[in-house]
Order: C-alpha cells, then structure tokens, then sequence
C-alpha cells in the first residue's frame, strides 16, 4: 500500500498517522495520552483523530479504564502503519538493501553494543514476488534478550535495562516516556536494522497482518 506524504487526516500528516499505528501493536489497547505524548498534539486534535481514524474504521474501541475510553488498531489500521510513501526501486535497489540488513542482523547478535539479539527475520509482502520495481521491503523481526550479555551478570535485567537507558541519555538520547526506556534495546536494534532506509519497513513478529499474508522465514536461530 502507498500512501501520499501529502495527505492528512483531521488535518494530521498522514506520516504522522502511519506512525501512530505502526507503533502500536495489534494486541494493545491505548487511550488519548499516547497520541498526545507520541504526536505532540493537543487534548482536542487527539480527540478528532481519533474520531477520524474510528470512522475509517482504522482503530475500534477497546476497554474503558478508569472512566477512558481505549483504542486498539484493526486490520486496516495495521495495513496502513504498513504503507510506504517512498518513491518505488527496482529489484536490483531492493536486493542490494535486503542484503544489506541481513548483514546488519548478523552485525546484531555478535555485537555486545546490543542487549538483544534477532532470533528470526520474516519477509512478506511484495519483495516476495517478481515485480521488477518495488514500494518497500517488508520485514518482520523477533528479538530476544542476550542472556549471557555481560550486563546481565549480577544485576536484575529492569535496572540493567535502565541504566543502559540512562547512558544513552548522557549520549544525547532523549526519552519522552519511561516506557521508551524500558524499551530503548528494542527500539535500538530496530533503528539499527532500519538503518534510515525509506524503502525497509521494519515490524514486529507479532503483527496481525502476518496471519493474512504470504510470509517466508529467512533467519532462525538455531
């Protein structure tokens, strides 16, 4: 799916909409403070987005807590957090970036830098098929924790965890939330893998859409 970088919904980019649904995982349900938090918009524009994004049937309600309402993205949320807007490459472009993270993945599980590892790399989506130009690369990716991993050794992986937070802090990292904290050797390897590639599109193993898609598995560990 494309999408043009020019379009908007309730007056948000859409990038910025993609973002939002890709962020969020099939499973979880969100409220109004996320997308305040993540988008940096006021109460009353969250509250039309996510208005806009239910009549497009993009999210459905979720639980209510503590008197909020909650949100879960659907199937067609998810295929939008899917969506590219880069210019399409050839298969020749495309082959050399998927080279490209491979190599990057086995850079992952031997370099201490990461506190986890890629246990496996799924691919779906159009790279699969013999189109000779492509939108995007679509990989999905399991990470694990490196049990053995030095910082793990005497010290409770929650404090290890932040503490390795707290030095990209110094480096200059800046976390909006503690949750990008905790979650920050994640995000890290997924950045990595990215590598600031418009055509990857990096995403969790768990993603729904991967129930529905063609999919082939290009790396388990052993």
């Amino acid at each position: 799916m494309r999408i043009d970088p020019k379009q908007k919904i309730a007056e948000v980019p859409i990038l910025e909409v993609r973002k939002l649904l890709k962020g969020v995982d099939n499973e979880s349900d969100w409220g109004k403070n996320h997308v305040t938090s993540l988008l940096k918009l006021s109460p009353q524009k969250a509250n039309r987005l996510i208005q806009e994004l239910e009549r497009r049937g993009y999210i459905e309600r979720g639980e209510i807590y503590t008197r909020e309402q909650f949100w879960r993205k659907t199937l067609k949320g998810s295929t939008l957090g899917l969506a590219s807007a880069a210019k399409s490459v050839t298969r020749k472009t495309a082959n050399r970036i998927y080279f490209e993270f491979m190599e990057r993945v086995k850079q992952v599980n031997k370099d201490p830098c990461f506190l986890m590892k890629v246990k496996k790399v799924v691919v779906f989506g159009s790279y699969l098929g013999d189109s000779p130009k492509l939108n995007d690369i679509d990989i999905a990716v399991e990470l694990d924790w490196k049990e053995d991993h030095p910082r793990f050794v005497g010290e409770e992986r929650p404090q290890a965890v932040l503490d390795y937070a707290h030095e990209a802090q110094k480096k200059g990292k800046h976390f909006n939330t503690f949750i990008d904290q905790i979650s920050w050797p994640e995000d890290e390897v997924k950045l990595y893998l990215k590598s600031r590639s418009r055509t990857l599109s990096v995403h969790s193993i768990s993603d729904k859409i991967l129930d529905i898609v063609e999919s082939k598995v290009v790396f388990s560990e052993r």
